[in-house]
């Protein structure tokens, strides 16, 4: 199962109950738990802009930034970064952003 495969099935978890929180946690919570959501926010904003048919530029490091002012060290590893943005690469090429 492909790692945007688990992260649709955890947003479809998700919506089916909308009154829950999603807790995403790693070993020590910060490196690929900060991965996991910082892929899964921009997969959502670049979603959003595709609805809305405006640009967007990403900027991994202002979300990365956003979330370590909530969990100090979030995405810790430079492999963790590339894999960022081959990740959001690859999905933006496949919907065509």
């Amino acid at each position: 199962m492909s790692f945007v495969r688990v992260l649709t099935c955890a947003n479809d978890a998700l919506k089916k109950h909308s009154e829950k929180l999603m807790i995403v946690h790693c070993s020590a919570g910060i490196g690929r738990s900060g991965t996991f959501i910082t892929v899964d926010v921009i997969l959502q904003q670049m979603l959003e802009a595709q609805k809305r048919e405006t640009g967007l530029e990403w900027n991994v490091m202002g979300v990365v930034r956003d979330l370590r002012r909530v969990r100090a060290g979030m995405v810790q590893m430079k492999s963790q970064y590339m894999f960022l943005y081959e990740v959001l690469l690859a999905e933006a090429e496949k919907i065509k952003f």
